[in-house]
């Protein structure tokens, strides 16, 4: 009984896949492969058998558009790979979301993939309007594409209450999109309005995992966790900023996070007074080899490590920085030393006995400002 009872469910199971992705059950294995999931992206030799399945007449067209963006995705990795030049990376890029739209007007994702590639990778947002405004012309009552749309509009005073009530309408629409919560978010926060701006990103976070992806293969973005951080931190909660990151940094696996993250933590924690902490993630950073200069760096955790009120430590922190340090380094911090003191002493780029001195007296200093601003990443 329990076998024959198995059978339709299993042929219902079968058949529902299927309807769905409107593919024969032939087919069913290579749309699924081509789709991807939801932690990677597709293998460079995936490419052209993906193509093919994207062309068939046995996919649906919405099911096109979901390939031709995952293709898009894997091309813009493999001509990475391939050392080809960033306009013809882009080239071959776009050409599948040129596809991806063609294949199926209504797709909403595609506009909104295409908008953001062009925004973030080369911040051409005329370019990105247009994109957004095509989606918008093809999908009018689309929250994503509005939300899209005020994101990513051209920093005017005059439209901002447009934007704000855009906004208003794409959350209204879809309340339980974390997508269009987190676009909004960063909308309300540009233009003044900080609690709907918490509000949203509060939204945003519920239930939040870093593999979640709109489009597979592409991260969420902005991601909603710095952004209620950051939010926090201008209404003057600075410990409610770091509990958020907290909770954040407990959802992902320690090996995904970026030296980026480990620094924005590392600054919340320093307006929060946890110098010690904030010196700690700022080690973290420069293990993981950021973007910025080390120099800068080892600066600002220096400086953070002075406020923590232990002045041992902070000496041999500056001996261990320092005292083998490559010309450059030297010679930022002598700069800085020499303008948040007033000093005399030569700029060499040697770390002699004097600059020691010097940076003693000024970490046992309250009043030592050198590479106090916060770095912008």
């Amino acid at each position: 009984m329990i076998q024959r009872a198995g059978i339709p469910r299993l042929l219902c199971a079968i058949l529902v896949t299927v309807v769905c992705l409107g593919v024969t059950p032939s087919w069913a294995a290579d749309v699924k492969s081509c789709l991807g999931d939801l932690q990677s992206w597709l293998p460079p030799e995936s490419i052209q058998p993906c193509l093919d399945v994207a062309k068939s007449d046995e996919t649906k067209n919405e099911t096109k558009s979901r390939i031709y963006l995952q293709l898009a995705v894997a091309q813009n990795f493999a001509g990475v790979m391939q050392g080809l030049t960033v306009e013809d990376a882009r080239a071959k890029t776009f050409s599948f979301v040129y596809a991806a739209i063609a294949a199926d007007p209504s797709y909403e994702d595609s506009y909104f993939f295409a908008a953001r590639n062009y925004a973030d990778l080369e911040n051409v947002h005329s370019i990105a309007r247009k994109y957004l405004d095509d989606g918008l012309s093809a999908n009018p009552h689309s929250a994503l594409l509005g939300a899209a749309n005020a994101y990513y509009a051209v920093p005017d005073g005059e439209q901002a209450r447009e934007r704000v009530a855009q906004c208003d309408g794409a959350i209204a629409h879809a309340p339980h999109d974390k997508t269009v919560q987190t676009l909004c978010g960063k909308v309300y926060f540009v233009n003044g309005e900080t609690r709907k701006a918490l509000r949203a990103f509060r939204v945003a976070t519920v239930g939040y995992r870093l593999d979640q992806r709109r489009i597979y293969g592409v991260m969420q973005y902005p991601n909603p966790w710095f952004s209620l951080a950051e939010t926090y931190s201008r209404l003057g909660q600075s410990r409610m900023a770091v509990a958020s990151l907290n909770q954040y940094w407990k959802s992902v696996p320690p090996n995904m996070h970026t030296a980026d993250e480990y620094l924005i933590l590392g600054d919340y924690l320093a307006e929060a007074g946890k110098f010690k902490q904030a010196a700690d993630q700022y080690e973290s950073a420069i293990k993981l080899g950021p973007m910025l200069p080390v120099s800068e760096l080892k600066l600002r955790q220096l400086f953070y490590l002075s406020r923590s009120g232990d002045k041992n430590l902070a000496h041999q922190a500056a001996d261990k920085m320092f005292a083998n340090a490559d010309k450059k380094t030297v010679l930022q911090l002598q700069v800085a030393l020499k303008n948040a003191t007033g000093s005399n002493d030569p700029v060499t780029g040697v770390f002699d006995e004097n600059t020691k001195a010097l940076l003693v007296s000024c970490l046992g200093s309250k009043k030592c400002q050198f590479s106090t601003e916060r770095i912008h990443y």
